[in-house]
């Protein structure tokens, strides 16, 4: 450009005044509208006007000078206008190349294909423009300017465009469409917005934009299946539920919430959550609020008591989860309701009887132990370690632990028991332990072992209660029995022992012998005394019984005669005591019985001697 504008400055500097080589100039100028920046033409006007003034006073003289300026002049002024022209040419060329590069640019990132195809002569549509995203996924770099649709789709979905593109060309409305089409054997759901673009000078043109929709139009049906299941889940489960929205109104129930509180659906939607909560628990309801206005978890649950329509308490679990609906950033809830009031009924009355054997432990002067059988450590109450008579904090992590403290006689005893209670499920012993002091006490161990029936149980509980006063009576009592044994052998009497509630009387061997019988031919029954009494006494002896027992006289002692098993009679004496209990009821009657036929011969003899001698 420079170049030229100096030739034409040469030429015009040897050219006579009053000609006029200066619309050589416009040749630089409009090679200026190839440059970018619209400066250019003011540039290379300003720079020929400079050589045109400046020729007129080296040009020679060709005609008259006033011809020759107005000649200059309105070649400068042609120039500028030219330089106006062009610069406002190139402006607009900038302009309309930038927003063709942002168009193309957009294009190219939007999340879809584009294109624009413009009707032929023959009335078929042919692309004229195509983005990034068209060409990668459906030409793969091939030509595509002047193609059609079945050259770039598959034959179904390029018969669908067509179709649109008619549509659109006869209505001049634009038309969204959902398309369907394989690509390598993978089905695609593509939503295709197609449109037209008016074109006033040239062939009309049609735009289109299609998206992939597949994984859309899947998350959609999977989120209408999930709604369904969830629906059927609502309405029909047995479970009470209900949505909330974010001012803890009920906005909808299920016919087990309906069913719970005893209200009508409709009486039931508005209102607000609190509405049910026993005014105890209003408070921890009201929870529900708090977190859906300032969420901080997404789920929590708690117990409560609500009251029915008719007026019940009923105790219930709540599982509330919080959510977020996609229209709106506030927050809502499901709440999961279930009864618990049978529960909680069953937890208090576990309650009592827990407390109950507590204070029967406590009374009974049990003291509860447990062993876990794979470690073999034991733990003990307090009142256990009492009964045994150890410190709190003792260690038994081992069953050699706790055999310490058992009589040296016993340990073995112990041991073979609780081996045969992993077999046998249970344990029942009774064995003698050492205190610090170097007491012995008699303790009762009783135990099963957990789970029952198990090849290879875990634990074993049990109890153990000290019996050492119980072991002190019985021997107390054997001592006793044995001086009782003692004295009937040596006074030579024959002892019966009546348990008059259960009517059943005991002989002992000397009893039996004065009646000329063995063991086994006596029964226990009372009659074996009165039956073998002697006719003429046995009235009286009945009688004289029976008011002793009842406390009509303070004694009994009778002599009668008794018959033995060979029909002989002998005479005894028999004297009782009994006892009674605090209402006077009878309850035994202990009595010794002496063989005093010898003596009554004796006397029979006197009598004879006697009655002799007074004749």
């Amino acid at each position: 450009v420079i170049g030229l504008i100096a030739t034409v400055g040469l030429i015009d500097a040897v050219t006579p005044l009053g000609y006029t080589p200066w619309p050589l100039y416009f040749v630089p100028l409009l090679l200026t509208s190839r440059f970018a920046d619209p400066r250019a033409p003011w540039l290379c006007a300003g720079i020929c006007s400079l050589l045109m003034i400046l020729d007129c006073f080296v040009s020679p003289l060709g005609v008259g000078i006033e011809i020759a300026v107005w000649n200059r002049t309105a070649g400068v002024i042609a120039l500028w206008l030219s330089a106006y022209l062009l610069s406002r040419y190139v402006s607009t060329k900038k302009i309309l190349q930038t927003r063709d590069a942002q168009f193309r640019l957009f294009m190219d990132h939007v999340p879809g294909l584009a294109w624009v195809k413009e009707c032929r002569e023959d009335g078929t549509l042919a692309l004229t423009y195509v983005n990034r995203r068209f060409e990668q996924t459906l030409l793969n770099g091939a030509p595509w300017h002047n193609t059609t649709d079945f050259d770039c789709w598959p034959r179904d979905m390029a018969c669908a465009l067509q179709e649109n593109d008619r549509q659109v060309l006869n209505t001049r409305q634009p038309l969204q469409t959902v398309e369907a089409y394989s690509s390598d054997g993978t089905p695609h759901m593509m939503l295709v917005n197609t449109f037209l673009i008016p074109n006033e000078s040239g062939p009309m043109r049609v735009g289109g934009i299609a998206v992939d929709v597949t994984d859309r139009i899947n998350a959609e049906s999977a989120l209408r299946t999930s709604e369904s299941r969830f629906r059927i889940v609502f309405e029909h489960g047995h479970v009470a539920m209900a949505i909330l929205d974010e001012h803890q109104r009920l906005v909808s129930v299920n016919h087990a919430f309906c069913a719970l509180t005893g209200y009508e659906e409709e009486e039931l939607l508005g209102q607000t959550y609190t509405l049910f909560s026993h005014s105890e628990y209003v408070l921890t309801t009201g929870a529900v609020t708090d977190h859906l206005v300032e969420p901080t978890i997404p789920s929590y649950a708690y117990d409560t008591r609500y009251m029915t329509k008719h007026g019940d308490l009923k105790w219930l679990t709540v599982s509330v989860s919080l959510v977020q609906s996609l229209q709106s950033p506030s927050h809502g809830a499901l709440a999961v309701i279930q009864d618990i009031t049978q529960r909680k009924s069953a937890e208090t009355a576990l309650r009592v009887s827990e407390e109950r054997l507590r204070l029967a432990i406590e009374s009974a002067a049990l003291g509860p132990w447990e062993r876990d059988l794979l470690t073999g450590r034991q733990t003990m109450s307090e009142e256990c370690l009492r009964i045994l008579g150890l410190p709190v904090g003792i260690d038994f992590s081992s069953l050699e632990h706790v055999l310490a403290y058992i009589h040296p006689e016993d340990r073995g005893m112990v041991t073979d028991a609780a081996a045969r209670a992993a077999t046998t499920g249970t344990l029942a012993i009774e064995y003698r332990v050492l205190l610090p002091d170097g007491t012995v006490r008699w303790v009762f161990d009783q135990a099963k072992v957990f789970p029952q029936g198990a090849a290879a149980p875990t634990k074993m509980v049990g109890v153990v209660m000290d019996i050492t006063d119980r072991k002190d009576a019985e021997l107390a009592l054997k001592e006793s029995d044995a001086r009782w044994q003692l004295a009937i052998q040596c006074s030579n009497d024959g002892m019966y022992d009546w348990d008059i509630p259960k009517a059943r009387v005991s002989f002992s061997p000397r009893w039996m012998e004065m009646r000329g019988c063995t063991e086994g031919e006596v029964s226990n029954c009372l009659g074996e005394k009165s039956n073998r009494i002697h006719p003429d006494d046995a009235q009286r002896v009945i009688d004289r019984m029976r008011q002793y027992v009842a406390k009509e006289i303070p004694h009994y002692a009778e002599e009668y005669r008794v018959q033995r098993r060979d029909g002989t009679f002998v005479w005894i004496f028999d004297r009782g005591m009994a006892f009674w209990d605090e209402a006077g009821t009878p309850l035994r009657m202990v009595g010794a019985e002496t063989d005093i036929s010898a003596l009554k011969t004796a006397e029979e003899e006197r009598h004879r001697l006697f009655q002799e001698v007074q004749r």
